[in-house]
């Protein structure tokens, strides 16, 4: 904490503020607060010049290396800062961030561990820990720092939405308990809330069968992004698990106007076209599909099915190898019909598989 405040008097209109205690210089990050890190970086190295035993100076700079992705300086600055003071949490915590980013995720973990043990009541620290804990797939883990940042900080926003998708990437997914935390996200940043929180309540609220309220977060979603072709193929899977297909067909059009290459919408304008027996327009739509990128397993699949069912037996039964050869998966019939296959299009699948030799 800074004791006293004021201009270096030997500033020369280059910015630089910094306290005095003594002989101690004592920078204050405004540049780094206005997100100019170019600027902050030439106040901390004059700091540093002044007093290169300076650690939160090098802790200071860590972070703004970051910011503006030099990760081999930043850390460096980091290591230096925490040389010179090893309780240094802010050090810890930033070289935590960095290692992140590059994905070196156990290092990561030891910094920000590191970092609560020294700042126990720094809710930020938890939730980034959850962060990463997330990404290594410990969902259990990443809930609970989750929950402990929450409990430090009831506002925290980011813990709540952190907590919710790791809530829906449970092996059994706590879809009711993600909502709950989207809802309070949407509740604390009121008119704020990203399209994202929406977005995933909408998915949440789907995969609980509340429908209704699914398509009114997806509403949502469109009146913030209304260019945004995933909230209209949203919508539109839900109208398809009603079987609106008229209603459905609209949406994964109206994606389509959005994205002309938004292959999920044109995958899934096929399952509709074969459901009303449009056999050739279907094919025509996956071959789409797999034209735009051949390694997708599940149009190749629905086109083996097709091919199939309209006699083509033997062509049919080889692509279906072909398919299965790059995602097994299409081979469940559970996995079919979770990604909106039919009941025509099933059936005929089944049969497909009845004669492969798995």
């Amino acid at each position: 904490m800074l004791i006293t405040q004021q201009k270096d008097p030997n500033d020369n209109g280059s910015g630089v503020i910094i306290a005095r205690q003594g002989s101690t210089y004592y920078i204050l990050v405004a540049y780094t607060n206005l997100k100019d890190h170019k600027q902050a970086l030439a106040n901390y190295n004059e700091v540093i010049r002044l007093q290169p035993d300076y650690a939160d100076a090098y802790s200071n700079r860590c972070g703004s290396y970051a910011a503006l992705k030099d990760y081999t300086k930043a850390l460096a600055d980091c290591n230096q800062a925490i040389k010179l003071q090893p309780n240094n949490a802010n050090a810890y915590l930033l070289r935590g961030s960095a290692y992140q980013i590059l994905k070196e995720y156990p290092q990561a973990i030891a910094d920000y561990t590191q970092g609560i043990n020294l700042q126990p009541k720094n809710a930020n620290a938890d939730t980034f820990r959850g962060d990463v804990r997330r990404q290594l797939k410990d969902y259990q883990g990443a809930i609970a720092d989750y929950t402990q940042g929450i409990n430090l900080q009831p506002n925290n926003a980011n813990a709540y939405i952190g907590r919710g998708d790791a809530r829906t990437q449970l092996p059994t997914p706590d879809y009711q308990g993600a909502i709950t935390d989207y809802t309070q996200v949407i509740n604390l940043q009121h008119n704020n809330a990203n399209a994202k929180v929406y977005s995933n309540r909408g998915v949440a609220n789907r995969e609980l069968k509340n429908y209704k309220q699914a398509i009114a977060d997806f509403n949502q979603v469109i009146k913030l992004q209304p260019n945004n072709p995933n909230a209209y193929f949203s919508r539109g899977n839900i109208y398809q698990i009603q079987q609106d297909y008229d209603a459905a067909l609209s949406e994964y059009n109206q994606a389509l106007a959005n994205d002309q290459k938004f292959l999920p919408a044109i995958t899934n304008i096929g399952y509709i076209k074969y459901e009303k027996g449009d056999v050739e327009g279907a094919i025509q739509q996956w071959q789409t599909v797999v034209n735009t990128d051949s390694n997708l397993a599940e149009p190749q699949m629905a086109m083996a099915v097709a091919f199939y069912a309209k006699g083509e037996q033997q062509k049919g039964l080889n692509m279906a190898q072909a398919a299965l050869r790059l995602d097994k998966s299409w081979a469940n019939v559970e996995v079919l019909k979770k990604n909106l296959w039919g009941k025509r299009l099933v059936a005929d699948a089944q049969k497909v598989l009845s004669h492969l030799s798995m």
